[in-house]
């Protein structure tokens, strides 16, 4: 390709409004087009490198969920093994086939989280809506499934977000017939896991606080 970087710069000025979305575009337009090697140098912000770090990225945020997850589990059945919660937890992982999910081990301690929770949590400070909590906590499992089992192919919950989100509200999309997650996607999943975890925690500390005072006839 003798033509590239024989022809003159040509830059674009760039906008300091640009909104978070669009930052991998707005970029490559103007930095990519004047130099052939920019996505070598610039990867991070450019496709599809940035995707393989924004998957590295909330692979280890879901890792991490799971191992605070289950070792809270494992300090409240240790630490309370008689109380009812902890007592009906154990007789359903006894009599379940199939293992519980950590969801179900949740609901049955009294630790998961609500919509409610996700109002009182979520501020200005959040890059997203309370009421897209759940949406990008799951559009973060799929796309760590997407890339660990299927080589990058979205499952069919991604696709039917792709139809029915907006690229702005999750932050992944198709490109030129290639699945992206950009990194202001991966920061918005990253945020509501941890938004989860903060939940969990909290509400383990109450439950914890409350199982030490001294019984009651209602306990």
């Amino acid at each position: 390709m003798p033509q590239l970087g024989s022809e003159p710069p040509n830059p674009l000025p760039v906008d300091p409004n640009c909104p978070p979305h669009l930052l991998s575009d707005h970029t490559r337009e103007r930095l990519g087009r004047n130099a052939p090697f920019f996505d070598f140098v610039n990867a991070p912000f450019t496709h599809p490198v940035g995707t393989q770090i924004s998957v590295t990225c909330i692979t280890s945020a879901w890792n991490a969920y799971d191992t605070f997850v289950n070792a809270s589990i494992s300090d409240l059945r240790t630490a309370f093994p008689n109380d009812r919660r902890v007592v009906l937890l154990n007789e359903r992982i006894e009599r379940n086939a199939s293992p519980l999910g950590t969801d179900e081990k949740l609901d049955i301690l009294e630790i998961a989280w609500t919509q409610r929770d996700y109002v009182n949590y979520v501020d200005a400070t959040r890059p997203f809506k309370p009421e897209q909590v759940e949406l990008l906590v799951q559009a973060g499992k799929d796309i760590r499934t997407a890339f660990t089992h299927r080589f990058g192919e979205p499952t069919a919950r991604l696709k039917r977000m792709l139809r029915e989100q907006s690229f702005e509200d999750l932050g992944f999309r198709m490109l030129n017939g290639e699945f992206e997650v950009t990194l202001w996607g991966a920061r918005k999943m990253l945020e509501a896991i941890e938004l989860r975890a903060v939940i969990v925690d909290q509400k383990k500390i109450l439950w914890s606080c409350t199982r030490s005072k001294p019984a009651t006839s209602d306990q």
